[in-house]
């Protein structure tokens, strides 16, 4: 069994992280890691969401704390997708400090003898924030199609774990509900209300991480 730490929405507090030493083989996270440089949109003030802004805050933000991170991480794998708050590359910026981390994709990663598989994408809202779709479909059965074990998204599959704003991917649950396939688990955040919730349906294990740092045990392939 793999004893996987997994994080979401930590919208800038990683000093949790740094506290936290309970023992784990591999750490997810699910979007949302950084802050942001504008929350709210004032009255004459730039917008939500600009990548010009929030690229090189984040950048900014994070590079007295990489070296930190880094060394708390250790040998110890990072998987993870980008939330929408996110506009830079969590696993690409540990990874010039020598971790091993990696950015999931709809294309897949093995790790462990398992194939974990994911995306960023969420359901549009109001176009302010990063990966927005109007269309989750592609995305979704794209991700299926590599054949995972283990989904990282950062929005939930609709109707499970998410809050009451419509957080939830419709035709990811659609496609896991009806279509054949080997998930036994979903990572996903967002939703901030349901965080620190799971839940099983149908044989996969759905793990909602928003603003918590929770240890879970998976198989090992």
């Amino acid at each position: 069994m793999i004893r996987v730490l997994h994080t979401s929405d930590l919208h800038g507090r990683f000093d949790k992280l740094l506290n936290f030493m309970e023992p784990f083989d591999l750490w997810i996270d699910t979007g949302d890691f950084f802050p942001n440089a504008i929350e709210r949109k004032e009255e004459g003030g730039p917008d939500r969401g600009v990548p010009a802004i929030e690229t090189p805050f984040q950048r900014e933000w994070i590079a007295p704390h990489l070296r930190d991170l880094a060394n708390w991480l250790g040998r110890r794998p990072l998987l993870s997708v980008p939330g929408n708050h996110d506009f830079t590359d969590l696993a690409g910026l540990l990874r010039s400090q020598g971790a091993d981390a990696q950015q999931v994709t709809t294309k897949g990663v093995d790790l462990f003898g398992i194939r974990f598989a994911g995306f960023r994408d969420i359901p549009f809202r109001r176009g302010e924030w990063a990966a927005e779709s109007h269309d989750l479909r592609p995305v979704s059965l794209e991700a299926l199609d590599c054949d995972p074990d283990v989904l990282l998204t950062h929005a939930p599959p609709a109707g499970i774990l998410e809050d009451d704003r419509g957080d939830g991917n419709v035709p990811l649950a659609t496609a896991l509900g009806f279509r054949p396939h080997k998930v036994r688990a979903h990572f996903f955040g967002h939703s901030h209300r349901c965080g620190g919730k799971d839940q099983e349906i149908n044989g996969i294990h759905f793990f909602n991480g928003a603003q918590r740092l929770r240890t879970h045990m998976i198989w090992e392939g």
